[in-house]
């Protein structure tokens, strides 16, 4: 049977903690992203399905990196504890941070929706004018 020696699950375990960390910031997006733009209810299982297909390839990976695929208990205690860490302290101001720059976000697209309402607008009356005098050299008179 193959072992791991205690050095390589202490690297392991410290290795997990930033993996913790990582779906708590994944986490805090997608509340972000929630909070933000409140999409409906089929948009919020997509995102959730996407966010639990991410963490599955990413602890796949990690298992398979650094315990040849086997299941272990340290990494996943490396990992909550990373995980909780994350959600006690940095979250509040990933969060706070996220929002912002999806006030930001959603600030500059109504901007530029509004502008390209205007435009549009504008280049339509335009065209309907360019036909109108495009019609006249061709509509033809009846001859009185």
């Amino acid at each position: 049977m193959w072992e791991i020696d205690v050095g390589f699950q202490m690297l392991g375990l410290v290795c997990s903690l930033p993996l913790g960390i990582t779906a708590a910031f994944l986490y805090d997006f997608l509340r972000a992203l929630n909070k933000s733009f409140k999409p409906k209810a089929p948009l919020v299982f997509l995102f959730d399905v996407l966010y639990w297909l991410i963490l599955a390839i990413i602890y796949f990976t990690f298992f398979m990196v650094f315990t040849n695929g086997q299941i272990r208990m340290y990494v996943f205690l490396g990992s909550v504890s990373g995980f909780i860490f994350s959600r006690l302290t940095l979250s509040r101001v990933f969060l706070f941070l996220l929002l912002g720059l999806f006030k930001i976000f959603k600030v500059l697209g109504n901007k530029l929706r509004a502008f390209f309402r205007r435009f549009t607008r504008f280049a339509l009356k335009r065209i309907k004018i360019s036909k109108k005098t495009l019609k006249k050299p061709f509509i033809k008179r009846k001859k009185a």
